[in-house]
């Protein structure tokens, strides 16, 4: 873990007075995924609020928090296809990125009972005024 990198992270979400922080998944498969949480549960240890989500490359996520994005499915697939060097990799049965893409966000939304969800799981969560 570099400390540069905890240091860099750390005057972000103090200039920015983040209230909520979010980050990969740590347990991945991919290395920068895994590096990046690694810092960035180190630069959060102050920050009150905390999710992370999930990518192809996440293992064993199991969330419990889920944003309603039916109203933004278009504009997901829209920027993923920005996304050019993932584009062509093939997921789990032969599905391209866009279609997985849109095969987890329903299966999020049925996890949340809502047509198409993203989902995190909660690291620290503080609920306010309830």
């Amino acid at each position: 873990m570099s400390s540069r990198v905890v240091s860099g992270m750390e005057a972000v979400i103090e200039k920015t007075s983040a209230g909520l922080v979010l980050f990969h998944y740590p347990k991945d498969t991919h290395q920068d995924h895994r590096a990046v949480a690694a810092c960035a549960v180190s630069a959060t240890r102050h920050t009150r609020n905390i999710l992370t989500y999930e990518t192809p490359t996440s293992i064993d996520f199991n969330p419990g928090v889920f944003v309603d994005i039916e109203n933004f499915i278009e504009k997901k697939e829209q920027m993923l296809r920005v996304h050019t060097s993932q584009l062509e990799r093939n997921g789990s049965h032969r599905k391209s990125f866009l279609e997985s893409a849109r095969i987890v966000a329903a299966f999020r939304g049925l996890q949340g009972k809502i047509p198409y969800a993203e989902a995190f799981a909660a690291r620290r969560m503080l609920l306010e005024n309830l």
